[in-house]
């Protein structure tokens, strides 16, 4: 008799620890799958960029200038093994050729920049940031503007010599305009861009040969980690 009423028990405790109650108080017994994507963003870039074999993304307009999308850390960490490497910092060379770069992209975008009647800068910085938030570069805002100065903060920036370069150049479009430029960081996430007119003849940015070319000095079986 005893063993058969603790049998009976065994069965009633296996069945009460399968048994999950009514519905509003039932709990899965696996989570469900974390959702981290974000089919809007995803869409958006597929209908700006096409991706090419190499691994790099084309941006859909008739400059059609190449895109290497990483993470600011994995940047960061090349950028130093690399200034390690040469024995020499970079940021100011990056900075004027960022500069460079985005000056291209934008005098060669078919996009128009809007032209309104009222708040035309403020609408201008609005098309700007749209495109900024796409790559991932921040956003701009026109902090102060004095007769011998243009101040510009840099929001969620990405690395501070490149954004002093993309900012640079976009004042420079927008404004018609060259300027000297340096830059601080204010804050983690924020870089303060300080520009200055600049009344030297500058030449206009041209495209350049993305094809790599091997120095003939160059050691093409040297050892140690590639930069």
């Amino acid at each position: 008799m005893k063993a058969q009423m603790l049998e009976q028990d065994c069965e009633l405790r296996i069945e009460t620890s399968n048994w999950v109650g009514p519905q509003e108080y039932s709990v899965p017994l696996i989570d469900e799958v974390s959702k981290d994507d974000t089919p809007w963003f995803s869409n958006l870039l597929k209908s700006k960029f096409t991706p090419t074999v190499c691994g790099l993304l084309c941006e859909d307009d008739k400059c059609s200038e190449p895109y290497h999308f990483l993470s600011v850390n994995e940047f960061e960490m090349w950028l130093s093994e690399l200034e390690n490497l040469i024995g020499i910092p970079l940021g100011r060379k990056l900075a004027h050729s960022a500069a460079e770069s985005e000056e291209y992209r934008l005098k060669n975008s078919s996009e128009e920049m809007p032209n309104p009647f009222f708040k035309k800068l403020l609408k201008r910085f609005e098309w700007i940031n749209e495109n900024w938030e796409i790559r991932g570069l921040g956003k701009l805002e026109l902090m102060k503007v004095e007769s011998d100065a243009t101040k510009l903060m840099i929001h969620n920036r990405a690395h501070s010599a490149l954004s002093a370069g993309w900012a640079a150049a976009t004042q420079e479009f927008l404004t018609k305009s060259r300027f000297r430029f340096h830059w601080t960081d204010d804050g983690n996430a924020e870089c303060l861009v300080t520009l200055e007119l600049d009344q030297r003849h500058i030449p206009k940015a041209m495209k350049v040969d993305p094809r790599w070319r091997d120095n003939a000095n160059s050691d093409p079986i040297a050892e140690g980690m590639h930069p």
